[in-house]
């Protein structure tokens, strides 16, 4: 039965190869196997418990969403996905199934993904001072790599005598130069990496301190920016 089974999937995907691309014959062959099938279902059951308010644990949204992963060094397409950055847990919601639960992904199998058009990698890193996990590779320099660990906490809060959890972002930062991860917290950390702008560091920390204070991720998106570009007209 196995080899009748399998026999069709190939004649399938034959017939079809000429019409699809390759991204699209991985498609036809999760949508012929069953996406309830892949190895994605072997996970933990995940349950949101929180009873929230205005906030969520979630990366960005709440929500399920269509996403590419390459999870066990094999790539699926259109799977849905959401980050629980709370609990650094990357949750699957099987094929047919509630919005309501999902399947916790086993972590040191997700090699990356992209969720809502930010690629995230999955880093190991042998050290007390940064944390291991899914970080964003926002931005690949000349000669170094910007990560952001998105992260949120929680706290109780109470409304009409209601007992509520909120949830409020904190992220940290990497640099990744001459194959050493640096953990990114203020201006020394900075000038300390690049010594030869430490004009130009303390010029732009001076002209955006605004936005540092108001949103330290997208600051350090832009001074990263700024430093590759200097390091291009050199």
């Amino acid at each position: 039965m196995k080899k009748c089974f399998f026999g069709i999937l190939a004649i399938t995907l034959f017939i079809n190869i000429n019409v699809y691309s390759q991204k699209s014959i991985e498609d036809l062959f999760d949508d012929t196997i069953g996406k309830h099938n892949l190895p994605l279902n072997n996970g933990k059951f995940y349950f949101n418990t929180y009873r929230t308010n205005t906030t969520h644990p979630f990366f960005f949204s709440d929500k399920f969403i269509l996403c590419t992963i390459k999870y066990d060094h094999q790539d699926y397409n259109k799977i849905n996905l959401k980050y629980d950055i709370n609990r650094d847990v990357l949750v699957f919601k099987p094929f047919g199934e509630s919005e309501n639960y999902g399947t916790i992904l086993i972590e040191n199998k997700v090699n990356e993904f992209i969720l809502h058009n930010k690629k995230f990698v999955n880093l190991s890193i042998s050290s007390n001072q940064i944390s291991n996990g899914f970080y964003e590779e926002n931005f690949i320099a000349k000669n170094f790599i910007f990560y952001i660990k998105h992260k949120k906490s929680k706290r109780e809060s109470i409304k009409n005598q209601e007992i509520f959890m909120e949830f409020e972002t904190f992220n940290e930062f990497l640099i990744l130069k001459n194959n050493s991860f640096i953990p990114i917290k203020n201006k020394k950390h900075i000038v300390n990496l690049f010594p030869n702008y430490k004009k130009e560091i303390n010029t732009f920390y001076n002209e955006n301190a605004k936005q540092e204070n108001d949103n330290k991720t997208e600051f350090f998106e832009k001074i990263f920016r700024f430093i590759d570009q200097l390091n291009s007209n050199n």
